[in-house]
């Protein structure tokens, strides 16, 4: 992977900064206003680095990833050419890793310690619909709900985190959707339909826009709670806020999904909900493949990737 400053998108900016501050931090580094050191003095001895990287995390995509910010910073700062050699040697190798371990189809031993069966996750939505009532008030009757909520619309289509750039609206005229930095989530009254339109997503550009329908299940649930989806979101209509009516970030809607299973001893994100899902699906034959291909398309990704990066045994 060659990295381009100006390929880089603002949300994998933010993640390797954060990457670059805590190695920073390892490296004994005083961080002035939190920020890791300036120019690429610190980054020169790459064997160095690297045996850092891998001390600090057991995941070999952790290390990729911090290695790959350790890549765009001496893109950014016109390092030597020799420098940035050293540091794609180790990210060919740490990819190289992470395809043979895709391949085997085990889970890794976080995901071990984390996995829920289909049954399990069922069982769990159920409690989080008993602890919604009827009439939302109070912010716990709102944090109730989209806990609720945002585990039923995973569970029928395993999303990334792109429910945190999502807006709901019923019956909505075209303006109100025309703005391409969102999804939307739009019910309409004549029809009963939910339906979801993906704009922001990782494989947009490879998949362009994402269209589908909810199931009715889903559908109901969105008409009968959108008033009060939208009060709690104040002017933003959008589908899910934080105590302050601001969107989700990407790590805060991390947090708050692993706030469903902590009292589980669980901790499930977005990506594990996916191979969770996948992996059940790819237990079941062809007559479900039909199924696989339509969640590979409303999902932003191929079938190879499906099988290959979510599927587990």
């Amino acid at each position: 992977m060659n990295i381009n400053k100006k390929m880089v998108i603002e949300s994998t900016i933010t993640t390797y900064t954060s990457c670059l501050n805590s190695l920073a931090r390892d490296l004994n580094f005083h961080c002035d206003i939190g920020m890791y050191p300036d120019g690429i003095q610190w980054l020169e001895d790459a064997e160095k680095i690297y045996n850092v990287v891998c001390a600090r995390s057991e995941s070999l995509h952790t290390r990729a990833t911090t290695l790959y910010a350790v890549r765009w910073v001496l893109d950014i700062r016109d390092a030597p050419k020799q420098l940035d050699e050293k540091y794609r040697k180790y990210c060919y190798d740490l990819r190289y890793k992470i395809e043979e371990d895709y391949m085997t189809k085990k889970k890794s031993k976080k995901q071990m310690e984390n996995w829920c069966t289909m049954n399990e996750l069922k069982e769990i939505l159920k409690g989080l619909d008993m602890c919604v009532p009827k009439n939302i008030q109070s912010q716990q009757d709102y944090r109730n709900l989209i806990k609720f909520l945002v585990l039923k619309l995973h569970l029928s289509v395993p999303l990334r985190r792109d429910l945190t750039d999502c807006k709901i609206f019923l019956d909505p005229n075209e303006d109100e959707i025309m703005d391409k930095t969102y999804n939307y989530i739009i019910l309409r009254t004549a029809s009963g339909v939910a339906s979801y339109v993906g704009n922001v997503f990782k494989s947009k550009k490879y998949y362009g826009e994402i269209t589908f329908d909810w199931d009715k299940s889903i559908a109901k649930e969105l008409f009968y709670y959108y008033e009060d989806l939208k009060k709690f979101s104040g002017t933003t209509n959008l589908l899910i806020v934080d105590h302050a009516q601001d969107q989700f970030s990407k790590c805060n809607f991390t947090r708050f999904l692993n706030s469903i299973f902590k009292p589980y001893n669980k901790r499930v994100s977005a990506s594990l909900l996916r191979n969770i899902i996948i992996s059940d699906l790819y237990k079941l034959d062809a007559e479900k493949q039909e199924k696989l291909e339509q969640f590979a398309k409303i999902c932003g990704h191929s079938q190879k990737t499906q099988y290959c990066y979510y599927a587990k045994v």
